[in-house]
């Protein structure tokens, strides 16, 4: 699947004529392009204790909430052929719903502590209804002095909706030094 590229002035223009409102400072407008899913550009507003934050996503000319376009912008991309399914999950999970979270494909000294919960890789398993992924995610660092981590799961309808998100475990590993 192709979608056109666009760069960061034509994104902006779109995302000014979708909002009504002018974008006076285009650093605090975050654009960050899905890696695996070329021309879906996930679209938020910098905070400075955060990070980018933002729900909205851009796909051709069309922009909106990402839990609202999922089904379609699947599609796009081969959505209805169940052997690209898998992947397109993982995908959507990692470059679009944790686009501003840092997936993690492997744990790190973190999870090499006696407290620490057992690392997973990130799994994607077909289930009744449609598919389901799990994984660890590291939050963006805060102003603590600890490294914050959550393993996340999300379960995509059969026909590309989103059916569920939830986050089954936290946990929080202080930087050494200030145990």
């Amino acid at each position: 699947m192709k979608i056109k590229a666009l760069d960061k002035p034509q994104i902006v223009k779109l995302y000014e004529k979708h909002s009504g409102q002018k974008i006076n400072d285009t650093d605090d407008f975050c654009i960050e392009e899905a890696p695996d899913l070329k021309g879906v550009y996930n679209l938020g507003w910098f905070a400075h204790d955060r990070g980018c934050m933002g729900n909205e996503i851009l796909v051709g000319n069309k922009i909106g909430p990402w839990g609202e376009m999922m089904p379609e912008v699947l599609r796009l991309f081969g959505w209805q052929e169940e052997a690209k399914q898998e992947k397109l999950a993982l995908d959507w999970v990692t470059d679009v719903i944790l686009v501003w979270d840092s997936p993690m494909s492997s744990g790190g000294e973190d999870f090499e502590r006696a407290e620490a919960p057992k690392f997973q890789v990130p799994k994607v398993e077909k289930i009744d209804a449609g598919w389901q992924v799990s994984l660890w995610v590291r939050e963006p660092g805060g102003m603590l002095p600890q490294n914050d981590y959550y393993f996340f799961v999300v379960e995509i309808a059969k026909d590309g909706s989103l059916g569920s998100t939830e986050i089954k475990e936290r946990y929080t590993a202080k930087i050494k030094g200030y145990e």
